[in-house]
C-alpha cells in the first residue's frame, strides 16, 4: 500500500510480499466485516484469532502509523475495529479488501 503525503506505506513491495504471508493466518480466521463507513471498520475473526490479529495490529502499526486499531474479545470472537483520519479513507479501504477479496 502506499500513497502520497502523510498517507504512506513504509514498506517495500518486497516487504509487502512477505507481510502478506505472515498474515496470512489472520486471513484465514477472518468472518465477516461487521460495519464499514469511510473512516472505521469492524472486522470480525474467530476467537482463536486473538494472537496472529495482535500481531498484524503490531506490524501495520510500524509501517502506517496513520491507522488507528482496537482489538476487542467476546465470547465467540476477536473483533478489530480499524480507523483513520480525514483523507485516509482510501488506506482504510485498501487494507478492508486485504481480508474481504
Amino acid at each position: 500500500m502506499s500513497d502520497n503525503g502523510r498517507f504512506t506505506c513504509a514498506l517495500t513491495p518486497e516487504e509487502v510480499a512477505s507481510r502478506r504471508e505472515t498474515d496470512r493466518e489472520a486471513r484465514e480466521q477472518f468472518r465477516q466485516l461487521q460495519e464499514h463507513q469511510p473512516r472505521r471498520a469492524v472486522l470480525e475473526f474467530t476467537r482463536e484469532a486473538e494472537p496472529a490479529v495482535r500481531t498484524f495490529v503490531r506490524d501495520e502499526s510500524q509501517c502506517c502509523s496513520f491507522f488507528g486499531f482496537d482489538v476487542g474479545l467476546n465470547d465467540e470472537s476477536t473483533v478489530l475495529e480499524i480507523s483513520v483520519p480525514e483523507g485516509g479513507e482510501h488506506m482504510l479501504q485498501g487494507l478492508v479488501e486485504e481480508f474481504t477479496h
